[in-house]
């Protein structure tokens, strides 16, 4: 068994060798798992016609013209870095993958050994976090905006206007109650009656509108 293949066969992880004519020349069952495809069904093939792999933005990054392959041949260390790879069924999935390199000698063939290790968790976190700075963004930018009056149709009476100003401060139904000598049940009916008003669906809609109205609670 040649020194690539040895590598890979003793590796945990999903791994396998690509030579200098970026051919796949080993594969191990980790990888076989990770990507559906058996050995016999890879080897000898172009590496970037079976895993298809894309950066972030969805660019090509698997392709004849390998960045890889160039460093190492340039006697560079590849840097480490994440791919989204197709798996047999076509599936996308994310890898983080490593390269170690096998340079030619005494005639026999470079190589380069692939590592790859699933990321979907890190990658889903990230999206999330990424949307809700994009929305916590938007919030602020639509905070910044010139406070606009709510619409004259159908107004709202003093009390109700009281009780959501108390909203858009955050009070609880309790206190709202409390602070106007009212039951809670009370600004239950209010607050069914706002939303109505206003086209919302809840308290909390109804908060956001008095926020973003800029309408405070009224002094005691």
């Amino acid at each position: 068994m040649e020194p690539p293949a040895q590598i890979v066969e003793n590796t945990a992880d999903a791994a396998f060798a690509v030579d200098y004519a970026q051919k796949i020349s080993a594969w191990n069952q980790a990888a076989t798992r990770l990507f559906g495809y058996s050995p016999a069904e890879v080897l000898g093939c172009p590496c970037y016609e079976m895993l298809a792999g894309r950066d972030d933005a969805g660019t090509v990054v698997c392709h004849k013209e390998c960045a890889l392959l160039r460093c190492a041949k340039m006697h560079d260390l590849p840097p480490n870095g994440n791919v989204c790879a197709q798996t047999k069924a076509g599936q996308a999935v994310w890898l983080n993958v490593s390269i170690v390199v096998i340079p030619p000698s005494l005639g026999t063939r470079g190589h380069l050994i692939h590592m790859v290790r699933p990321i979907e968790r890190q990658k889903r976190l990230e999206e999330f976090v990424r949307r809700t700075l994009m929305e916590g963004a938007t919030l602020s930018a639509n905070a910044s905006r010139p406070a606009q009056p709510p619409s004259p149709e159908p107004p709202l009476s003093s009390r109700e206007l009281e009780i959501l100003r108390r909203l858009g401060g955050g009070t609880p139904t309790r206190e709202i109650a409390h602070a106007l000598g009212i039951s809670s049940a009370t600004v239950r009916t209010h607050i069914q009656n706002i939303l109505g008003k206003l086209g919302l669906h809840s308290k909390l809609e109804a908060g956001l509108y008095a926020a973003r109205q800029q309408l405070l609670p009224s002094e005691e």
